[in-house]
């Protein structure tokens, strides 16, 4: 089915080209290669119609009949022609055209294989492209018809979108407006004072001898030397923090200093003293 309408459309393609309506043949030559790809002679007609495209006119371009650059080498133009010469050969070619396609392949690849005539061919080809630049540029260019009467009365100019570009102007200024009474605000608004610290009249330090912690008043007592109120020890009391114990602040204290020791008949008294009270409060 496809395969049908692809044969068909080809058809129609070669009829165009023989009418030298080179566009029509491509655009039905483009149907037929989206219809079925592996279609026989797609390549052959579609290289006919580059042929003729560029060469079927006034004024051929020999580059474009070849299909190569202006600036390709011998090789290049060579291998070009080989292979355009196997795809349109009239013994290998059966579309009508073919035969003169080749030809002016053939043409092409006589007069630019000689590097004389390849010379002058580009030589004349840059005068031809200069001469159209300048008449371009001389040509005045066409003034403008009078637009008829009808259409002058009806005619209004663009108006100016004036209200969208007043409500932009004035939403920009209250911005500005806000914005500067925010600074005013802050300029006059009075600045936060820092939260001082407040030295407490008392302070703990910490024995250097039984390395406990104690509670003296700052301005009495703070870096002068103090005897130790749990042992009794001589020691400069300088501001120490207390010990910190699972997160928690936590003070050290001495137990409390062991009594005098009594004299030799005392000593001797106290354990029957004592052994007494604990008889007594046994029975």
């Amino acid at each position: 089915m496809e395969e049908g309408e692809a044969r068909r459309a080809l058809d129609v393609a070669e009829k165009k080209l023989l009418e030298k309506d080179y566009k029509g043949a491509k655009k039905f030559l483009s149907k037929a290669q989206r219809l079925y790809p592996n279609l026989d002679g797609l390549v052959q007609v579609s290289t006919m119609i580059d042929v003729y495209a560029n060469g079927g006119g006034v004024e051929s371009d020999l580059y474009g009949i070849l299909g190569v650059d202006p600036f390709a080498d011998d090789v290049a133009l060579k291998k070009q022609y080989k292979k355009l010469a196997l795809l349109l050969h009239p013994d290998k070619n059966m579309f009508n055209g073919a035969e003169d396609a080749f030809k002016l392949v053939l043409d092409a690849w006589s007069l630019l294989s000689d590097k004389s005539k390849r010379v002058a061919y580009d030589h004349q080809k840059k005068r031809k492209r200069e001469e159209d630049s300048t008449e371009k540029k001389s040509e005045p260019e066409p003034a403008p018809a009078p637009a008829p009467a009808a259409a002058r009365e009806n005619h209004h100019p663009p108006r100016r979108p004036v209200r969208r570009y007043k409500l932009k102007t004035e939403r920009r200024a209250r911005q500005e407006e806000a914005g500067k009474a925010k600074e005013e605000e802050k300029a006059s608004s009075p600045s936060p004072k820092k939260e001082e610290k407040v030295i407490s009249s008392t302070f703990w330090t910490m024995c250097t001898h039984c390395l406990a912690y104690s509670e003296h008043v700052r301005a009495a007592h703070l870096d002068k030397t103090l005897p130790c109120p749990y042992c009794h020890g001589l020691f400069l009391a300088t501001e120490s923090f207390t010990e910190m114990v699972n997160g928690k602040p936590f003070i050290r204290f001495a137990p409390p200093p062991p009594p005098p020791q009594a004299t030799c008949a005392s000593t001797s008294d106290e354990p029957m003293a004592t052994e007494a009270i604990f008889k007594k409060r046994k029975f």
